[in-house]
C-alpha cells in the first residue's frame, strides 16, 4: 500500500509538472462545467517532461486526474463535498479506517489548497462561470492529424497534404437528468483544412484574440 509520504511526493511532482507546462503554454485547461475539468497536453511535450521526472506516465496520469478533479471542485465551490465523497469511497473500498478519517480529510484539504495556489486564477474562474452560463455550444478541445491524399475515385491521381481537425464542443451545461437525456452533452465535428485555409483561419483567430485581450485589459 502506498504510504502518505510517497503519495505526497508523487502528487507534488505531478502538480509541479502541470504548473511548468502551464507556465510554458503547453497546458490547456479544458473546462466542462458542471461535469469535469481536463488537462490537454501535447503528447511529445509530456513524453519529454516525464524523462526528467521520477514519475511513470501511468502515475502522472493518475495524479493529474486527481488534480483536475480538485481544481474542478475549487471552481465549482464544491471542495468540501469532494473531500467527503473521496472519504466515503475509501471507506466503502475498505481502504480507510475510522481512526484515519481526520488525517485523510486534512490531507485532501491541504492538497486542494496546493492545487488552488498553483493552478487556480480569477481568469480561470471567470472562464468557468462564463461557460457554465452558456446558451450556445462552447469549445472543449481540438485534435488534429496531417494526411496526404494521393488518389480520388473521380479525379484520379492527387498529391496534396491537408490536416483534419476534430473540434469537440459542449452542448449541455446542466446536470439535470431530464436535460441530459434530451440533449447530448458533448459533440464533435471533423473539418479538413489545406495550408491556405489554416493561414486564413489563424489570421481570423489572431484578430479575434487581440480584441478579446484588449477587452479583458479594459476589464469589460
Amino acid at each position: 500500500m502506498e504510504t502518505l509520504d510517497k503519495r505526497k511526493r508523487k502528487f507534488t511532482s505531478a502538480l509541479r509538472i502541470l504548473r511548468k507546462l502551464s507556465d510554458s503554454g503547453n497546458l490547456f485547461i479544458s473546462l466542462k462545467p458542471p461535469f469535469t475539468v481536463d488537462f490537454e497536453i501535447p503528447r511529445d511535450v509530456l513524453t519529454q517532461e516525464l524523462k526528467s521526472s521520477k514519475l511513470t506516465e501511468k502515475e502522472f496520469l493518475r495524479f493529474s486526474d486527481e488534480i483536475s478533479a480538485m481544481l474542478d471542485a475549487t471552481l465549482s465551490d464544491e471542495a468540501d463535498r469532494y473531500i467527503e465523497v473521496r472519504i466515503q469511497r475509501s471507506i466503502e473500498a475498505g481502504g480507510l479506517k475510522e481512526d484515519d478519517i481526520p488525517a485523510r480529510r486534512a490531507m485532501l484539504s491541504d492538497e486542494i489548497e496546493i492545487v488552488k495556489a498553483e493552478l487556480f486564477s480569477d481568469h480561470l474562474k471567470r472562464r468557468y462561470d462564463l461557460k457554465k452560463s452558456s446558451k450556445a455550444p462552447a469549445f472543449t478541445d481540438v485534435h488534429w492529424d496531417v494526411k496526404v491524399k494521393t488518389h480520388d475515385f473521380k479525379l484520379g491521381k492527387l498529391n496534396f497534404p491537408y490536416a483534419t481537425f476534430r473540434i469537440t464542443f459542449q452542448r449541455n451545461f446542466q446536470d439535470d437528468p431530464l436535460t441530459l437525456f434530451a440533449t447530448p452533452t458533448f459533440d464533435s465535428m471533423q473539418i479538413n483544412f489545406t495550408i491556405d485555409e489554416i493561414d486564413y483561419l489563424v489570421q481570423a483567430l489572431n484578430k479575434a484574440r487581440e480584441y478579446l485581450k484588449q477587452l479583458e485589459k479594459e476589464g469589460r
